[in-house]
């Protein structure tokens, strides 16, 4: 693990998403792993996925938040997504 996907950040994002959301699951050894090629050169990165659930989305907050996170972890960009779920 990397300095930028330090535990203590990984902990970090798990304590915010639980105390904005009342919980949270994290995917951190999943064999996921981003790459793409940036000038010829191969690049890669490590991929975390975090899980909120809510019965509202916050837009703004979310928007806030991943800039943050942008910045916690050294990145250009951090997907965030948002999807509709029917419990059964």
């Amino acid at each position: 693990m990397t300095d930028d996907c330090s535990r203590s950040n990984i902990d970090a994002v798990r304590e915010e998403i639980t105390r904005n959301f009342g919980g949270a699951t994290l995917y951190l050894h999943s064999p996921a792993e981003g790459i793409w090629e940036n000038n010829g050169a191969l690049e890669r990165d490590l991929i975390i996925v975090a899980e909120a659930m809510t019965s509202a989305l916050d837009r703004a907050w979310w928007a806030e938040y991943r800039l943050q996170l942008q910045i916690l972890f050294y990145q250009d960009e951090i997907l965030i997504r948002a999807t509709s779920m029917e419990r059964l």
